[in-house]
């Protein structure tokens, strides 16, 4: 479905030489990545406000897009799946949100601290779908471990000043971000094993 649809833009768009021929598919790649943010983005924004979630959402989804796109991790192989696993990520937060589930700060804490140190060991992983040369690597490493370590220091001193719901929000943004991480190291590991 998105990817038809990027190629319909992309073909429109070669066809009013608004781009070349040979350059399509890098739109159509790019396309796919704008429609697909903008369908999530599009299904949180309505979700929160369903559930008068506004600003946590907000700032849940904005920490973990913005460090994700430099950790790297479990990526799906298709923009469909990507989009459920957003979706599911984010209903994850928000259940967790609104059954006071958040209430549990040293449990949140100590998750946030381990998913940091993963964040930090790990950082960048290339997926099979996405891989990134060394010269990406380290840039990635380092803004990885800068943002990761930014956000940890918000998280802290939110919580010191009882801004509960940016602790939070911060916390299962380090988790989600962690866990895809572990998910994508567990295929590798599954993928070498079926090679030997």
């Amino acid at each position: 479905m998105v990817n038809n649809l990027a190629r319909i833009i992309a073909t429109k768009m070669v066809n009013k030489k608004i781009v070349e021929n040979e350059d399509k598919e890098c739109y159509i790649y790019g396309l796919e990545l704008l429609i697909s943010k903008v369908i999530v983005l599009s299904i949180i924004f309505i979700i929160a406000i369903g559930i008068k979630l506004i600003i946590p959402s907000i700032i849940f989804t904005f920490f973990y897009l913005l460090l994700r796109q430099y950790t790297g991790g479990f990526h799906c192989q298709t923009a469909e799946r990507c989009i459920c696993l957003s979706i599911v990520i984010y209903i994850i937060y928000a259940f967790i949100c609104k059954c006071e589930l958040n209430n549990h700060f040293i449990i949140i804490f100590i998750m946030s601290v381990v998913s940091y140190i993963s964040i930090l060991v790990f950082s960048p992983l290339a997926d099979a779908n996405k891989e990134i040369d060394d010269y990406e690597k380290d840039k990635y490493r380092k803004i990885a471990i800068i943002l990761g370590s930014i956000m940890f220091v918000i998280e802290i001193l939110s919580f010191i000043l009882n801004y509960h719901y940016i602790f939070v929000s911060i916390a299962f943004s380090l988790l989600a971000d962690a866990i895809l991480l572990v998910i994508a190291i567990l295929q590798r590991e599954r993928r070498s094993k079926k090679k030997c």
